[in-house]
């Protein structure tokens, strides 16, 4: 059985070195479908938490010295520098 995730994706980030760069605050919302069996569906349905671990790591910029600002936005979204979370939206079958 296939499943649909739906998360809202934060992400504080910036290309280049880290020097002089200010991390930006980035929400995108996106779509995950992984292949699980029904059971495991049927029980963690309405467990948001359980979702997050099936959904991919984001690519960020590791390199530099992290001696970088966080945006106001970063700090809104209670990110730290080079840092992402995800939010479950929904969790549905995914036929």
């Amino acid at each position: 059985m296939f499943i649909e995730i739906t998360a809202r994706l934060y992400i504080s980030d910036h290309d280049g070195y880290c020097s002089g760069n200010e991390c930006e605050g980035i929400v995108k919302e996106v779509q995950h479908v992984v292949n699980l069996n029904e059971d495991i569906y049927k029980i963690n349905k309405e467990n948001m938490e359980y979702w997050k671990r099936h959904l991919p790591e984001p690519k960020l910029n590791t390199s530099g010295s992290y001696f970088c600002n966080k945006s106001v936005m970063c700090q809104k979204y209670g990110l730290d520098k080079h840092d992402y979370r995800y939010e479950v939206v929904s969790v549905k079958k995914n036929m």
